[in-house]
C-alpha cells in the first residue's frame, strides 16, 4: 500500500499528467483501489477517461494504422528522484535492471470485455516501436490527446472515507493538484495484472520503419549537397 500524504510540506508531484498505473512493468497492475482519509475543503479532484471509448472516437482508418503497433514504455519519471552521488546512481541502476524498458501493444484487447483500449500514456510511452522519432512523438501526441476529450472523462470529487477502484487496463486517470498548500491524504493500493496483448497481429519493424520520403530514399552523403573541392 501506498499513502499519498501531501500538504505545505510535501507538495504533490508526478500525478498531475494522464496515466494507467506502472505501465513500464512487464505486467501492468490490472487495477488500482484509491481510499480518501483526509480531503481539502475544495479541490484535489481525480479524472478518469476511458480510453475504450477513446479508442471507438478514432476514425476507421486512424483504428486500422495503430493496430498492431507496439510502444515502449519507461519508468522516466522516477529517474528525478534519485540524486548524482555514488550511491543513489547505485540505486537507479538496481531499478533499471529489475525494471527494464517494457515493450506493449498500443491498442490492447480487454482481457474481459474483449474491447480495443489505447495502451499509451505520455507519463511512461517513450516512443512507437521502430517507428521515426518525428513520426512517433506526432502519433502519440494525437493519441495523448484522446484522453483529454471531457466526453470520454468522469470527475471524481472526494469526500473523507470514500473509495474508488478502476480497471487500469482500460482506464486512465489525472490527479489535479489545485489543492495545495492544503492538505489531502488518500491511500492506494494496485492489483497484480498480467501481461497486455492485442488479438491484432504485431506489425513486423521492416514494415513500420518503411518510410518513402527523401530521407529513406537518397543514400548520397548530405543528400548529394556534400562539401566540393575545386
Amino acid at each position: 500500500m501506498i499513502v499519498f500524504d501531501n500538504d505545505a510540506d510535501n507538495p504533490p508531484w508526478g500525478t498531475d499528467v494522464w496515466h494507467s498505473d506502472e505501465t513500464f512493468r512487464e505486467a501492468p497492475p490490472l487495477g488500482t483501489m484509491l481510499r480518501a482519509l483526509i480531503v481539502p475543503e475544495y479541490g484535489g479532484d481525480t479524472l478518469f477517461a476511458s480510453m475504450s471509448a477513446a479508442y471507438d472516437g478514432l476514425s476507421d482508418r486512424m483504428q486500422q494504422f495503430i493496430s498492431g503497433l507496439e510502444a515502449v514504455h519507461d519508468f522516466k519519471p522516477f529517474r528525478n528522484l534519485f540524486d548524482s552521488d555514488p550511491a543513489s546512481r547505485e540505486k537507479l541502476r538496481a531499478f533499471e535492471d529489475r525494471y527494464p524498458p517494457a515493450v506493449h501493444p498500443v491498442v490492447r484487447t480487454h482481457p474481459v470485455s474483449g474491447r480495443k483500449v489505447i495502451f499509451v500514456n505520455p507519463q511512461f510511452t517513450l516512443g512507437i516501436k521502430g517507428m521515426d522519432d518525428a513520426e512517433s512523438r506526432a502519433l502519440l501526441g494525437l493519441l495523448f490527446h484522446q484522453a483529454e476529450i471531457p466526453e470520454y472523462q468522469y470527475r471524481h470529487q472526494w469526500a473523507p472515507h470514500t473509495m474508488v477502484l478502476w480497471d487500469n487496463r482500460s482506464v486512465q486517470h489525472y490527479a489535479i493538484h489545485d489543492y495545495y498548500p492544503n492538505r489531502r491524504k488518500l491511500e492506494r493500493i494496485t492489483i497484480k495484472g498480467d501481461k497486455p496483448y492485442s488479438d491484432v497481429p504485431t506489425v513486423a519493424l521492416e514494415v513500420v520503419r518503411s518510410r518513402k520520403g527523401a530521407r529513406a530514399i537518397s543514400h548520397d552523403a548530405h543528400g548529394g549537397h556534400a562539401p566540393k573541392q575545386e
